[in-house]
């Protein structure tokens, strides 16, 4: 520890809110009297706002330990719990939590105990930390309960990141700031500010002498951009350097050594009071998951479609097994009657190769005549199959030679087997083909 080095009583610098080191600048101090008015007049709602680490939980503090004692408080620290839960923990702050019971309604409770505390002419507090986390349906009972409480009994202050402006505008309306009666911020500190905040501590921690020299406090602004709370980070990081190198006074020199393995947050440089930003809606809808859900449903519809596409048909299979043979010379007839326009596409097989839309041959026909040949050839040889296929109709049919779903084709040709008892002979089907085919 640095304290022994340099002969301090504590630590100056740390991360955890301490009272006793309590420095208000120009805009902390008017701050926290315009709460301590707020509290004491008739101001029923208030807002504390400010960048991260600018005070506001040690502002928070200082004004509760300002209060008188029979002044009832519920400070919230974290808003964003369940609603009942918030509830409890206000009800429990106030001493009426045996008087709430879970699922009732809050406010009758509420509204009765702030009665008996106007009767007894004692004041109540809620404090709202983190407020830009509060829920919106919380937030729109605050209102309702300034209203209805008697008057000067109730106060509610909700202290909040800079966005909370647009929260309670989003809730409330554009309206909100009537509904107001106090608006305090709180600034980064300028360098002056920064020269006495760092003094200060210092001197509240014992130091006999400055340990920052003025070179120091200038990069120590420039570094920190005036946030108390980067200040104390940065600051005791360089106290622990200036001890290492047992130096009884930090520089800009040491300061930058210290610095250099720190991540701070960036934030940005304001020369005079900030405006104020209007952060991102929290109800901002959330388009690019939805278009790419429905990309991705497009792009799928798209593949499957010319999947089914490029599947051959049931019926297709189905005839080239009824036709033995028939498969294989239509391949051949194929490729000799059908010439490809690319070169690229001459070595593919038609019969093997399902092609889809964007990669599809063109072809061109040469021989429509001889196509119109084999087409008959097949159409007579599935018919004289059908003839070989007929059962006997003098003989009952069997399981083992004729299936049962199977039913004769009509026609002139099967009309003359029905007529016969006899199967024709296979050297009277081969006559009748080259017959047939001379014609």
């Amino acid at each position: 520890m640095y304290c022994t080095h340099f002969n301090l009583k504590k630590k100056p610098f740390q991360l955890s809110s301490d009272n006793s080191f309590l420095w208000l600048g120009d805009t902390h101090a008017r701050a926290l009297g315009l709460l301590k008015a707020g509290i004491d007049g008739s101001q029923r709602l208030m807002v504390l706002t400010g960048d991260i680490g600018t005070g506001k939980t040690t502002l928070i503090h200082e004004l509760r330990q300002c209060l008188p004692q029979t002044t009832a408080v519920a400070h919230v620290t974290d808003p964003s719990i369940e609603l009942d839960y918030l509830f409890r923990s206000i009800a429990q702050d106030l001493g009426f939590d045996a008087l709430y019971g879970e699922g009732e309604e809050f406010a009758p409770i509420l509204s009765a105990f702030l009665n008996r505390r106007h009767q007894a002419r004692e004041k109540c507090l809620i404090i709202i930390d983190e407020a830009h986390l509060i829920p919106e349906r919380f937030l729109a009972l605050l209102p309702s309960w300034v209203k209805v409480a008697p008057d000067k009994t109730l106060t509610v202050i909700l202290a909040g990141q800079l966005e909370l402006h647009q929260v309670m505008e989003e809730t409330l309306g554009r309206s909100w700031k009537e509904q107001v009666d106090v608006r305090a911020m709180l600034f980064p500190l300028e360098e002056e500010q920064t020269r006495d905040y760092i003094n200060r501590r210092l001197e509240l921690a014992g130091a006999a002498h400055s340990i920052f020299t003025p070179g120091a406090v200038r990069e120590v602004h420039r570094y920190t951009k005036g946030i108390p709370r980067r200040i104390n980070i940065a600051c005791d990081q360089a106290m622990i350097a200036a001890c290492a190198k047992d130096m009884q006074t930090v520089d800009a020199q040491i300061f930058h050594e210290a610095v250099g393995i720190l991540e701070l947050p960036l934030v940005p440089m304001a020369v005079s009071q900030p405006a104020l930003v209007a952060p991102k809606s929290r109800r901002s809808v959330r388009v690019l998951p939805a278009l790419a859900a429905a990309v991705l449903l497009v792009v799928v519809a798209y593949i499957s479609y010319f999947r089914v596409l490029s599947v051959p048909p049931p019926e297709a299979t189905a005839a080239h097994g009824d036709l033995p043979g028939a498969g294989a010379r239509l391949e051949a007839f194929q490729a000799e009657s059908y010439e490809p326009v690319e070169s690229q596409a001459a070595t593919l097989e038609p019969s093997k190769v399902s092609l889809l839309p964007s990669e599809q041959i063109v072809v061109k026909p040469r021989r429509s005549a001889d196509m119109d040949a084999f087409i008959k050839e097949v159409f007579i040889m599935h018919k004289a199959d059908s003839m070989a296929r007929v059962p006997d109709p003098s003989h009952q049919p069997s399981a083992h030679n004729v299936p049962a779903s199977e039913t004769p084709a009509s026609g002139p040709a099967h009309e003359s087997v029905r007529a016969s008892s006899a199967q024709p002979e296979p050297d009277a089907i081969i006559d009748w083909l080259i017959k047939e085919k001379s014609q």
